[in-house]
């Protein structure tokens, strides 16, 4: 068992204004970003460990205003926990997963006056991803993969009147490890959104894309 604590203050880049916001592609300027996080880490044994911690990011919040233009409004605080657990389940089956659960808020002004909502535009309040991993017990070098992501509700607009739904997707693949002429080569299979599920992404305030359909990728890597 150890017991972990931090604080981080410093500057950060926060790019360019978006392509939807009247003064697109304008450079921002840099920002001041506070982070205090604490927590635990907890080994069951060398196969399994769990993560568990609390943070607070506290940053200038950009987003467009009543004139579309793209600039600082208010502070966004995002105040959560967050978990994970990594190791082998099993003999050849491995687990990755992970949760974040937080409470992501806007203050200023500009809240105050009703110009933009209290909720950060593109953010939201949980995210749970899971995956596993298993090793095939006939064919040694070949392995079978399923991932497991869900998001939250997304606000979409910066007066938080539109929201994006949540989604949830499923990866599954395969990959197969072995020797040609002594060098070594993996294949992978993966398929991305098994379900074909259709959603929406939010890029910027009022702005969308829709979410990759099923797709298929194939790769092959072999060390030279």
């Amino acid at each position: 068992l150890a017991f972990y604590a931090g604080y981080t203050r410093g500057l950060e880049e926060s790019g360019i204004a978006p392509g939807n916001a009247a003064n697109r592609n304008e450079p921002l300027p840099a920002i001041v970003t506070q982070q205090i996080d604490a927590g635990l880490r907890y080994a069951f044994g060398e196969p399994l460990r769990l993560v568990a911690g609390v943070f607070q990011v506290q940053k200038p919040n950009f987003t467009t205003d009543e004139q579309n233009l793209f600039s600082e409004l208010g502070e966004v605080r995002h105040q959560g926990i967050e978990v994970s657990l990594a190791g082998e389940l099993f003999e050849r089956l491995t687990l990755v997963a992970g949760a974040v659960l937080m409470r992501p808020r806007v203050d200023g002004p500009a809240v105050d006056a009703g110009r933009i909502g209290s909720k950060p535009v593109g953010q939201t309040d949980r995210t749970i991803g899971v995956n596993l991993n298993y090793r095939l017990p006939l064919l040694e070098g070949l392995s079978l993969d399923l991932g497991f992501l869900h998001t939250g509700e997304r606000v979409a607009s910066s007066d938080n009147r539109v929201s994006a739904p949540a989604l949830t997707t499923l990866d599954l693949g395969a990959r197969y490890t072995f020797s040609l002429f002594d060098r070594p080569v993996t294949l992978r299979l993966q398929v991305k959104n098994l379900t074909n599920v259709y959603g929406w992404r939010v890029i910027a305030s009022n702005t969308f894309r829709t979410h990759n359909a099923r797709t298929v990728y194939a790769h092959v890597a072999i060390d030279l």
